[in-house]
């Protein structure tokens, strides 16, 4: 659902752009002139959580911009239990969560206040997470870290508003690769284990607003 709405956000995003670029050059943005920066922010509510995001960019040409991100994301779990050992007890956690990279986007076209992009980079990050489960008169707990590497491609698109503030949007593709360290005590299965992991998935990116100067 939520990336459903995102989605719709998105195309919203065209849809308002489409009447203020057929204004035609009256309405062409000064944003994306070489040498100008940027600071970007993101942020929105998930269920039980949330993330934010900060950026700083620099237009090196007028077709393209350099950025460097850091996203910050967490979450709460509590409730009962569905299923395994402690199904008539309770269940809590929470996690949190850090990705710092760079990114190069490329603007395609200018029309009048509408950018449309195509962006790459790539990120480094980690997690962690904590959980606690009790009933039955015994209770167990778990740490995990997750160091992980990513990439991504994605095409989008900035509409500017007003002459210096942007909004934008874009969608594509993720490919991660993770090390999962994950130590459990209590219960029948205490101990420590490990794992990698590899994932391509495609996403929807929430609004960015960005202030140029």
């Amino acid at each position: 659902m939520r990336r459903f709405e995102s989605l719709i956000a998105l195309a919203g995003l065209l849809i308002l752009a489409a009447p203020a670029a057929a204004q035609g050059a009256r309405d062409t943005t000064d944003a994306l002139v070489p040498g100008r920066r940027a600071y970007s922010f993101t942020a929105r509510t998930l269920e039980r959580g949330g993330d934010a995001g900060f950026g700083v960019w620099r237009v090196v040409s007028p077709d393209r911009s350099r950025g460097l991100l850091i996203n910050i994301s967490g979450h709460v779990n509590h409730g009962d239990m569905e299923e395994g050992p402690f199904a008539t007890g309770t269940n809590s956690g929470a996690g949190v969560s850090i990705d710092l990279g760079p990114r190069a986007r490329r603007y395609v076209a200018r029309s009048g206040p509408l950018a449309p992009f195509v962006e790459s980079g790539m990120d480094v990050g980690v997690a962690y997470d904590w959980s606690q489960g009790n009933g039955g008169g015994s209770s167990q707990s778990s740490h995990s870290w997750s160091p992980r590497l990513g990439g991504m491609l994605a095409a989008g698109a900035e509409w500017f508003p007003l002459r210096r503030l942007s909004v934008a949007g874009e969608t594509g593709f993720q490919a991660n690769v993770s090390y999962l360290r994950r130590s459990v005590s209590g219960g029948d299965s205490a101990g420590h284990d490990s794992e990698w992991a590899a994932s391509l998935n495609t996403f929807i990116s929430a609004l960015t607003l960005q202030l140029y100067f």
